[in-house]
């Protein structure tokens, strides 16, 4: 995104520039925005697709983005306009689904696309200033900032406690383990044996946090990476190696197509895009009860390196699919899922300019698609060879 010069100065009026898709929500909303003494709009409606990347915010004091639906377009730009080297405000106007996306990708504020509804011009105004304000009292400083500081400190601040909180709960199924075995009274020991089903209730819900915990350290991890030239081959035998340790009664993934490529993108981004997508499929083909292994196609072009991910799982739900890569968002069942797994992929690819889909296949199963920009391909460094990665 082409942004404002660092020494622009900030306008007392807020200065608005709404951006969206070339329908009538986005002028809807500016008219909205317009009519409103104490805010200034800064030319037409912007147009955000796939062919248009860069916007002109000079003297914009906050951008108010329009979406219908999430996709690569949307966190590109949120991402670009929130983050340094001048980073503004945007506040995101659009469907529920967008709402956590929206703060994930840095926006202050999300604001729901019901301009009909009583009060909501007036909310929707208010909420400009507001992003406004809290930019201005934070300093400017870049959201993803705050999110990676915050983040890991709650996350160290809930983990400490956890450590002694598992300990004990581990120690008192082992007490209660010992009492049982020493029991003659039926009754009690019925009466104990339901104690250490709560505990093992207890442990597996301490354990869930802990997941919940390091996943949300890997999300502002993730969202704090630098692209760059990124070798494929030894990225993806690591993804490989941490799947066969991760799931050692699964068969390995089979894996077609030239692996060693130069995209862009970050070792860690990577890593953990095709590591949360590979293990997603596992987990779908053994609940489904089926043997057979995951299948991984790179298919490379000048556009992009492609690695397609297929399962013959039951499938992401008809109602799911949509909104899948969203945050907290899963398929399984209760205490079985994060939700996150999907989210990391698609932020780590998207921060370095790639896209993830999700598409149901002929037959049952998901394919996911994960995309990235190319870097540069030397030609001695292509292997097509599966066995040599097997090997590996």
């Amino acid at each position: 995104m082409a942004q404002a010069s660092q020494s622009s100065p900030q306008p007392l009026t807020p200065r608005v520039l709404v951006v969206g898709p070339g329908d009538g929500s986005s002028r809807a909303v500016a008219e909205v925005l317009n009519a409103c003494d104490t805010l200034e709009m800064v030319g037409e409606p912007a147009v955000l697709d796939g062919d248009r990347d860069e916007v002109d915010t000079t003297g914009v004091s906050v951008v108010v983005v329009v979406a219908h639906s999430e996709d690569s377009v949307l966190w590109r730009s949120v991402m670009g306009f929130a983050r340094p080297p001048n980073p503004l405000p945007v506040l995101v106007v659009g469907p529920e689904a967008l709402r956590t996306t929206a703060f994930l990708t840095g926006a202050e504020d999300w604001m729901p696309l019901e301009l009909r509804a009583p009060g909501s011009a007036e909310n929707l105004v208010r909420s400009v200033h507001n992003a406004v304000i809290r930019r201005r009292v934070a300093g400017g400083l870049p959201t993803h900032g705050h999110l990676h500081g915050l983040v890991t400190g709650i996350a160290h601040e809930v983990n400490n406690p956890l450590t002694v909180i598992n300990a004990d709960l581990e120690d008192a199924c082992e007490r209660l383990l010992e009492i049982c075995e020493d029991q003659d009274d039926d009754a009690l020991e019925d009466e104990l044996a339901d104690l250490g089903d709560m505990l093992r209730e207890d442990q597996a819900a301490a354990h869930r946090i802990g997941a919940l915990t390091r996943a949300l350290q890997n999300l502002a991890r993730l969202a704090d990476t630098v692209p760059a030239a990124l070798h494929t081959g030894p990225a993806m035998r690591r993804v490989l190696r941490r799947i066969a340790a991760a799931n050692p009664q699964a068969p390995a993934p089979i894996v077609s197509g030239g692996t060693e490529w130069r995209v862009h993108g970050s070792v860690h981004g990577f890593e953990e895009a095709v590591f949360n997508v590979l293990q997603n499929a596992v987990y779908a083909q053994s609940s489904a009860g089926r043997d057979e292994p995951v299948e991984v196609e790179i298919i490379a072009s000048l556009d992009q390196v492609e690695f397609c991910v297929r399962d013959r799982g039951d499938g992401v739900r008809e109602d799911l699919v949509g909104r899948v890569l969203s945050p907290f968002v899963t398929g399984r069942r209760p205490g079985e899922g994060l939700g996150l797994g999907l989210t990391l992929a698609a932020l780590a690819v998207r921060r370095a300019g790639g896209d993830v889909s999700v598409h149901p296949r002929d037959g049952g199963g998901t394919e996911v698609r994960i995309g990235f920009l190319p870097a540069r391909q030397t030609a001695s460094m292509v292997m097509d060879d599966e066995d040599d990665l097997a090997a590996r």
